[in-house]
């Protein structure tokens, strides 16, 4: 998983990327929320593809309720786990 991966060692994850990929990618990590590799739209779509899976394993379902989200997770063995933030 990308998470298991110390944030100074990304750039292991995106061989034959220039080293600023790795920046790019730790901006995205952990600082900018995002549920899908296809939103990182500063890495090339190529590098998205790569990474989608071994970022994150679920296929997510939100709703937005005024001040409550809500997201539903679907991990690859079909288990579902569910996660609410009220406000």
């Amino acid at each position: 998983m990308v998470y298991l991966t110390h944030p100074d060692s990304l750039n292991e994850l995106l061989p034959g990327q220039p080293d600023f990929r790795a920046d790019q990618f730790r901006a995205w990590l952990y600082q900018t929320p995002f549920l899908d590799a296809v939103d990182m739209t500063n890495l090339p779509l190529q590098v998205r593809e790569k990474i989608r899976s071994r970022l994150w394993p679920f296929e997510v379902e939100s709703a937005d309720e005024g001040t409550t989200r809500k997201w539903l997770f679907h991990a690859p063995d079909g288990a579902a786990v569910e996660a609410v933030l009220m406000g």
